[in-house]
């Protein structure tokens, strides 16, 4: 009982400290580059003409331009409840998974902090609902999958249809995903229960790839493909996405705020959930296919950035892969957390979890410490952007250049092309930028 309430304790913090953070920064959530175009072509072509105008023209990620759409219509003030919103969502979807309310929250909490840019892909809408916004989904299509009840697969095939539209790197990472939950369930469930898991996996998969296929086909590839450089040699990219994958995991296992989240998750999860009693052969053999699982979905996330740009995914691409190895992970510690308890001579396996509660505190508390300081310097970052806007916008149509935040454009950057959105926006021919 005492190790639990340690281990709640420390969580509860650690989620406390981030919901600060998350509630009293969106507030300061304004419209950020591509957030104009896209309301500015919504203005100018209506909900459905938009549809089509950017299926035909730009990009093919029919649930991305649909969602965006939606909110855009609300007008650009949802933006500073878009954050808190997609909190909730992920949380309650998850929730279905894990089935443990703290676990979800901590479980969604360290997915945002070890981000990459988490401006560009939880505070930004347009990157939120291009690879943070398909997590929804795959929740609620895993909430499915681990249901004790049968299940249609049409609507696992339908989600995963709706998810994988959200983006291409999305859509690759999620294939590789449910490719390797295919090869993990003939080591899982057993008898029958496992035929009706298979349909939900290979249903899902289809939906995944049609998504994919469907949105290769949208004429609007081959017009942003006249602006971006394309790369059509396969072996380049092949090549680039092993080296891109090597050099990502390292980099990952570098960062302080990641080593500690992953120490957390399997604390967590080695004291709190119930433990599998898998054999050792059949242990193995599923942190194997996990661990490779980790590998080849990253790749395929990074492979969507070298063929379609020739570089590396931008940081919101990245947090694709990021959610899917710490996903990934949560697996690895339930099936490592029952290779401990079940094969662990007694006295070891109790020293074992002594020394893991004693750390803990400090473990949370350091965890807490980097995401603190991490966190505040973004509000600070999103707060100050927001004070400067809400006073230049009301001198339109002549404003002073203000640095953007995350990362992304300035209205000087690029050519202007910013500050040419905000003119279309707001009705005007163009805008004077005050240096």
């Amino acid at each position: 009982m005492v190790k639990r309430i340690i281990v709640y304790l420390s969580s509860v913090i650690f989620i406390l400290v981030s919901f600060y953070f998350i509630f009293t920064t969106s507030p300061f959530v304004r419209y950020w580059v591509d957030d104009f175009c896209s309301a500015a072509f919504l203005k100018n072509n209506g909900f459905w003409g938009a549809q089509i105008g950017w299926w035909k023209s730009w990009t093919g990620r029919y649930s991305a331009v649909f969602f965006t759409d939606i909110f855009e219509s609300i007008g650009p003030w949802v933006v500073k409840f878009l954050p808190i919103l997609i909190l909730f969502l992920l949380s309650s979807s998850f929730y279905k998974v894990f089935k443990n309310i703290v676990f979800t929250f901590l479980f969604v909490v360290i997915l945002l902090v070890n981000a990459p840019n988490i401006v560009q892909s939880f505070y930004w809408q347009t990157g939120s609902l291009n690879y943070t916004a398909p997590f929804i989904f795959l929740g609620i299509f895993l909430s499915q999958l681990f249901s004790d009840r049968n299940k249609s697969i049409f609507l696992p095939f339908i989600l995963m249809f709706v998810a994988g539209g959200f983006s291409e790197a999305f859509a690759l990472g999620a294939l590789v995903f449910l490719f390797f939950a295919l090869l993990v369930s003939f080591g899982w469930w057993p008898g029958k229960v496992v035929l009706e898991k298979r349909k939900i996996i290979i249903a899902g998969l289809v939906g995944v790839l049609l998504s994919l296929v469907l949105m290769s086909f949208s004429p609007g590839n081959v017009a942003r493909g006249g602006e971006i450089i394309k790369q059509d040699k396969i072996f380049f990219v092949i090549k680039s996405s092993i080296l891109g994958t090597k050099w990502f995991l390292f980099r990952m296992l570098s960062i302080k705020t990641f080593i500690f989240s992953l120490f957390s998750l399997f604390i967590f999860v080695y004291f709190i959930f119930k433990k599998p009693k898998f054999g050792p052969r059949r242990s193995f053999i599923l942190i194997f296919l996990s661990l490779l699982a980790i590998v080849f979905t990253t790749m395929a996330v990074l492979a969507s950035g070298f063929y379609a740009m020739g570089i590396l995914p931008p940081e919101r691409a990245l947090f694709v892969a990021t959610s899917m190895i710490l996903g990934i992970w949560v697996f690895i510690s339930w099936v490592l957390s029952g290779i401990l308890s079940n094969y662990l001579v007694s006295g070891i396996r109790k020293l074992f979890s002594f020394v893991l509660i004693l750390f803990l505190p400090l473990l949370f508390a350091s965890l807490t410490i980097l995401t603190f300081s991490h966190w505040k310097s973004i509000k600070e970052e999103v707060r100050s952007y927001a004070l400067s806007w809400d006073k230049e916008v009301n001198n339109l149509p002549k404003i002073r250049n203000i640095r953007s935040v995350g990362g992304l454009d300035s209205f000087t950057d690029n050519k202007g092309w910013v500050s040419s959105c905000v003119a279309n926006y707001f009705g005007y021919k163009e805008i004077e930028i005050i240096e």
